[in-house]
């Protein structure tokens, strides 16, 4: 059976992509680039699902989309954004989209997210409901997590769910996958996006303050104040507790005992203090659960009971990079609008593929700072396969734990020289070694001196 699908979108190279990944399957794709005749057309034949552009910066696509949902309440609506922003995509559910898709668009995720939305599926009155939970983010237009390829669909469907629950939950990834993104959009995507996200990293405290910094302490000052701890900071939000294997166990057990009954005591206190936030957590350990230093207590085991998300490392997800490099570098363009040459960078096909051979052990995070070192040192817009393997040294990290003081205003250029000149400095004048902290090839370092008439620093 034929597919009847309509694509309202005004951008041609979004619709080119659409009929090539539709071409030689059983859909009959029907375009309009203008939102007044696509909607006149979804009054007058019959369409079985309809992909909807939307502009993430302006209201004018989620009004097309209000409008196609009220003459079609019942059709699955797929909504298509360049820059898929938390704000955005949760006004566009809450208006009544069943999915969405980022572009540019993967030929495999367009025929995947249409076999997701059956025609008029039964499921729909559950999505519809599910709309209904969904509120507008405290914090406006904050990057949304990326979704791409069969494992991280999945992944994207479990978070939904649980953000409709109340239950602790437990996100498992190496360093850099993006525990705590997909743990910022549940708490969005959940009925205490309107109150605190609390975080706390449970192996940067020292055991000795952790007690007073959790629950609080009744006499803290000489006013006799009382020192508030995360727990009651989090209110009716959700408190995240990063690396939780890293607390002592008899804190653990004391967590777990504190979600049973619903409320704890500051320290110093026998005063009693409702407890209402959701506890999230994340841990590095690989195996589910574990009997060593970096083991959970019997109580925070069944605390999370099931509730596990697990990110794959972005090495077993070669599909989601091209997606990520796109985002990323949409991110990225704003954040350094004033001092960068161009608002974002162009990726060769060889770039990309380059991009994608490569092994990424800091995940998401490695690829976000590599993605802001190429703002920083390209010479021109256009990225080429042979431009990554200047900026990517293979098997090569810094040793020097220093941190640079990098300039936060001014041009791209004095920004370059400014870190050049700062590691050279910490490199003790030995440019090899600068290079390589900077994750550079040497000769890349020279040209960039060179170009910008570096002095060294005396």
């Amino acid at each position: 059976m034929v597919r009847q699908v309509l694509l309202i979108d005004d951008d041609d190279a979004t619709c080119r992509a659409i009929n090539h990944a539709v071409a030689g399957s059983k859909i009959a794709l029907c375009t309009e680039h203008e939102p007044a005749r696509g909607l006149a057309r979804l009054r007058s034949q019959q369409v079985d699902a309809l992909l909807l552009g939307i502009n993430g910066t302006t209201s004018a696509g989620l009004e097309v989309l209000k409008k196609a949902r009220d003459i079609a309440p019942t059709l699955p609506l797929i909504a298509l954004t360049a820059e898929p922003t938390i704000a955005s995509t949760i006004r566009a559910f809450r208006l009544g989209a069943t999915d969405f898709l980022a572009k540019p668009l993967v030929s495999e995720e367009v025929i995947s997210v249409l076999q997701r939305n059956p025609p008029h599926s039964r499921l729909l009155p559950a999505i519809r409901s599910e709309h209904e939970l969904l509120r507008e983010p405290s914090e406006n237009g904050s990057l949304l997590p990326v979704f791409a390829g069969p494992r991280m669909n999945n992944l994207r469907d479990q978070a939904i769910n649980l953000a409709r629950c109340n239950t602790p939950l437990l996100v498992r990834g190496e360093i850099g996958v993006g525990k705590e993104t997909i743990l910022n959009w549940i708490h969005q995507l959940s009925d205490r996006c309107d109150h605190p996200f609390i975080k706390v990293y449970c192996d940067a405290i020292h055991e000795s303050q952790l007690i007073d910094m959790l629950f609080g302490n009744s006499s803290h000052g000489l006013d006799d104040s009382r020192r508030l701890g995360y727990l009651e900071q989090a209110g009716s939000g959700t408190l995240l507790l990063h690396n939780v294997t890293s607390l002592p166990e008899s804190i653990q057990l004391r967590l777990a005992n504190i979600v049973e009954v619903g409320q704890f005591s500051p320290s110093c206190s026998s005063e009693k203090i409702a407890f209402r936030a959701r506890i999230v957590a994340t841990t590095t350990s690989r195996s589910k659960w574990r009997s060593d230093s970096t083991a959970l207590s019997a109580g925070l085991q069944a605390l999370f009971g099931g509730n596990l998300i697990d990110i794959p490392p972005l090495r077993d997800r070669v599909e989601h990079i091209r997606p990520l490099v796109h985002a990323l570098n949409i991110n990225t363009g704003h954040d350094l609008s004033l001092q960068s040459r161009w608002a974002s960078l162009v990726f060769s096909k060889p770039a990309l593929t380059r991009i994608q051979s490569h092994d990424w052990p800091g995940n998401v995070d490695e690829l976000r700072n590599f993605i802001r070192r190429m703002y920083v040192f390209m010479e021109r817009p256009t990225v080429e396969e042979t431009d990554i393997d200047e900026l990517l040294v293979p098997g090569q990290r810094s040793r020097n734990n220093k941190m640079l003081s990098i300039p936060i205003e001014g041009d791209y250029k004095m920004i370059s020289q400014a870190i050049i000149a700062e590691a050279i400095q910490l490199a003790r004048g030995n440019k090899s070694a600068a290079a390589r902290s900077l994750g550079l090839h040497r000769k890349t370092l020279y040209r960039i001196m060179k170009d910008g008439g570096h002095r060294e620093r005396n």
